[in-house]
């Protein structure tokens, strides 16, 4: 992999963007993302798929006091690691 971990101080200095929507009503959430494509080590992947996982763990408990952790598709561990949870991300 490029990496296993990036330390990341200053996100949306470093070109990082996201933009979310909950429509609770719906059970709707969609969030679109902008990751600059340097952390991958990726040159032109327009077209191209591929797979990945997000994960994070929740910072606020006070808001979120029954979640610890949050990933794109459920892993069952507190592991990212888990190809069988990854996504598909087609860029455009």
């Amino acid at each position: 992999t490029p990496f296993e971990h990036a330390y990341i101080t200053d996100p949306f200095g470093d070109g990082f963007a996201v933009n979310t929507i909950l429509d609770k009503k719906k059970s709707v959430w969609k969030s679109t993302n902008i990751i600059p494509l340097g952390l991958f080590n990726g040159e032109n992947p327009k077209g191209s798929t591929w797979r990945m996982n997000f994960f994070r763990t929740v910072t606020s408990p006070k808001k979120y006091p029954d979640q610890q952790l949050c990933g794109w598709k459920n892993t069952h561990a507190a592991n990212f690691h888990i190809t069988s949870a990854f996504g598909n991300v087609k860029f455009v």
